[in-house]
């Protein structure tokens, strides 16, 4: 029986594709399957008798039911019961064509059972053969591009005065034309044959529908297991030690905010940015001459290039003196200012992107003489 390399993957890979024995049901009630065993009746083999012409030829019919497609491949399996192999031929027969499946050799004693005949199988046949399956004496590729449907008939011509019987016979059909699935894809170019997927998806296009595959995504680790199986992750890193891996998860931090509009998405947290809440500390001193101050947090980012606006205390509204920058570790410095009076620091709260958001603070004040 031939079949297509990526039909024999499939196959090895998903269980469940089982041939249909007997007749199908109506064309369009049932699935049409890519291969089909249709069973022959048992039926005695009748004697050559004295007089008659050099043979009785025996003719046993079997109806196959009508399909869509034509004959890709046959194969016939005949259990043949005689005590005298070299008196019989067995030939098949179906729209106009007749192949010889066992011819004659002399010193066979009595014939083997069962035989099946497949013109792809490595054995010949031949006397001393054992039962099993071999290639016939005509190929059966005679039959290949006929209608599958109708008689078929298995001819047992007997030489001998003894009678014989056909215990069991049948032929295994492969069609042209199926869907065994029954999704609208035909099964020859079906990634996936064994189980319906009229979308033929796959993802990591290896030829093998997600559907049948057991690692669609392709990444090494099995769908059982995957926590994206349909994203390749091979590290299944999970941030948020939900079902869902980073790669596929929408929320990896799981704040209720989507990693799209998340200054943070691999750290949860309650704030407008999506990046944690961080405090700031900031001091100021009278050095010299100079103001001199330093902002302090736990993240770098909240004290580098922070704007620190020195302000002076007085009745009402406290008046700006001056706005200076951080350096990356957080120290400013400024003139001492000319007047007299107290002075002190203020960090605003700032969004360091995609770190954290920097809470505000005030310095204590600082008194200037002059």
């Amino acid at each position: 029986m031939r079949l297509l390399p990526t039909r024999l993957a499939l196959i090895a890979l998903v269980a469940g594709f089982v041939s249909m024995v007997g007749p199908a049901a109506p064309a369009g009630a049932a699935p049409v399957p890519c291969v089909r065993t249709i069973n022959g009746a048992a039926a005695n083999v009748a004697p050559d008798a004295a007089g008659d012409p050099p043979f009785t030829s025996t003719a046993i019919d079997l109806q196959a039911p009508v399909a869509p497609g034509l004959v890709e491949d046959v194969d016939v399996s005949v259990s043949l019961d005689h005590p005298d192999a070299y008196q019989v031929r067995v030939r098949l027969s179906h729209a106009g064509t007749t192949s010889i499946l066992q011819r004659r050799f002399a010193d066979s004693g009595p014939q083997v059972r069962p035989l099946t005949w497949d013109d792809e199988a490595a054995a010949v046949y031949g006397p001393t053969s054992t039962p099993g399956t071999y290639r016939p004496d005509q190929p059966l590729s005679a039959h290949d591009g006929a209608a599958s449907g109708g008689a078929w008939r298995l001819l047992v011509d007997n030489w001998g005065a003894a009678a014989g019987r056909v215990v069991s016979w049948s032929i295994t059909i492969s069609y042209t034309a199926c869907d065994g699935d029954d999704d609208g894809v035909e099964d020859h170019v079906d990634n996936c044959d064994p189980v319906a997927n009229p979308d033929q998806s796959d993802i990591d296009r290896d030829g093998i529908g997600d559907a049948c595959d057991g690692d669609p995504d392709g990444d090494g680790v099995g769908s059982q297991a995957d926590n994206c199986p349909q994203v390749s992750n091979a590290t299944q890193v999970n941030s948020d030690a939900d079902a869902l891996g980073d790669a596929c998860d929408a929320d990896d931090d799981d704040d209720s905010r989507a990693d799209v509009s998340d200054g943070c998405p691999l750290v949860g947290a309650a704030t407008s940015s999506g990046c944690p809440a961080v405090a700031t500390k900031v001091r100021l001193r009278k050095e010299k001459s100079r103001l001199v101050g330093r902002v302090r947090s736990d993240r770098g980012a909240c004290v580098d290039q922070v704007r620190a606006t020195v302000k002076r205390k007085k009745p009402g509204r406290d008046p700006k003196l001056v706005v200076v920058m951080t350096k990356p570790d957080g120290r400013f410095r400024t003139r001492l200012p000319k007047a007299a009076g107290r002075y002190y620091v203020v960090v605003r709260k700032r969004y360091a992107v995609g770190v954290a958001e920097c809470g505000s603070s005030r310095s204590a004040a600082v008194r200037v003489r002059r």
